[in-house]
C-alpha cells in the first residue's frame, strides 16, 4: 500500500523575533558607525585656507605674514621633524642579467602557480 500524500504546509507568517530584527535593521537610527552631524567632513576642511599660525619657537599665535617672515629668516624651522634629503650616491650601473635572488623567487613563484592555479 503506497503512503498517503502529505497535506500542503501553509506558509507561516514572520515570527515576532524575525519581525523585530527586520525593523531594527531598517531603522535609520541604528547606523551607529556614522560620524555625528555636527562633524565637518574632511573634504570641506581640506579646501579651507589656513589663516592662523603658531610660532615654531614658542607656540605663540602669529599672523600668516609673521610666519612667512620667520620661515624666510630661519628656513630650518619650516620642516623641523624631517631631516634633509640624503645626497644621491653615485653607483655602478645595474647588471644586465637578473640577480640570482630574483631567479630563485621566480622559480618559487612558478612552483606555487602549479600548486595554486588561481
Amino acid at each position: 500500500m503506497p503512503p498517503s500524500p502529505r497535506p500542503p504546509v501553509p506558509p507561516s507568517p514572520l515570527s515576532p523575533l524575525a519581525l523585530l530584527l527586520l525593523c531594527w535593521a531598517i531603522n535609520p537610527e541604528s547606523a551607529a558607525g556614522l560620524p555625528p552631524p555636527e562633524d565637518i567632513p574632511e573634504e570641506i576642511l581640506r579646501g579651507q585656507i589656513i589663516t592662523e599660525a603658531r610660532s615654531p619657537i614658542d607656540g605663540q599665535p602669529m599672523t600668516v605674514a609673521e610666519y612667512a617672515r620667520l620661515i624666510q629668516t630661519h628656513p630650518e624651522l619650516e620642516y623641523p621633524d624631517f631631516p634633509p634629503p640624503p645626497e644621491p650616491e653615485v653607483s655602478s650601473p645595474a647588471p644586465s642579467s637578473p640577480s640570482p635572488t630574483i631567479i630563485d623567487w621566480q622559480s618559487l613563484r612558478d612552483l606555487f602557480r602549479q600548486v595554486f592555479p588561481f
